[in-house]
């Protein structure tokens, strides 16, 4: 049996510079629940945001300009591996 859990708290007051060292060190030695655990969620941008862990962080966005405006200006942190993708998705 796989049981879920989902807690949703506010970030406002929290220190999310701590969360995000926490979630990178997760496989290290860390607080491990965090590992691929945390979404960030923004309403206002209508951005997900998945640090999975030292490797990464994984970025879902709704709007095109949006998508568009990250792939310019975060081009030189994305993997090639799935370039051809993303350069698809930014083009329509």
């Amino acid at each position: 049996m796989l049981v879920f859990e989902r807690y949703l708290f506010p970030v406002a007051d929290q220190d999310l510079k701590a969360l995000l060292r926490e979630i990178i060190k997760a496989d290290h030695g860390g607080f491990n629940y965090l590992s691929s655990s945390v979404f960030f969620l923004s309403s206002k941008e209508k951005v997900i945001y998945h640090c999975y862990d030292d490797r990464g962080v994984d970025i879902a966005v709704v709007d095109d300009d949006k998508r568009r405006q990250l792939f310019t200006d975060c081009h030189d942190l994305l993997f090639d591996y799935d370039m051809e993708e993303m350069v698809r998705r930014v083009s329509r």
